[in-house]
């Protein structure tokens, strides 16, 4: 398993990578503060790192966006996120329908 510095590390390389504009490179990023694997608790710079790369087409991102914006109570939009992930890859679509049958 890796253990926080690793983290670190890999978090220092992908903001170099969002820097020059890599989307895959937000949701990772965005993916390591939303879960907590770093000491950088961020809860704006997850969005923002999320939408960037959901805008830019990242299902994963769409579909984790979704769900923070869900849990914020903006249902409206999160569920529209949700929807786009799951034309986006039908295999995040499978995932979005489980986390969204938790969460009503």
């Amino acid at each position: 398993l890796l253990d926080g510095k690793a983290f670190q590390e890999a978090a220092e390389l992908l903001t170099e990578l969002v820097a020059e504009g890599n989307a895959q490179a937000e949701y990772l990023l965005g993916a390591i503060h939303h879960r907590d694997l770093i000491d950088a608790k961020d809860p704006a710079l997850v969005e923002k790192l999320f939408r960037s790369a959901a805008a830019a087409g990242v299902s994963d991102a769409m579909a984790s966006l979704g769900n923070i914006l869900i849990s914020q109570g903006k249902r409206r939009e999160g569920l529209a996120w949700q929807r786009k992930a799951e034309k986006a890859d039908p295999r995040v679509g499978e995932r979005v329908a489980l986390v969204s049958a938790e969460i009503e």
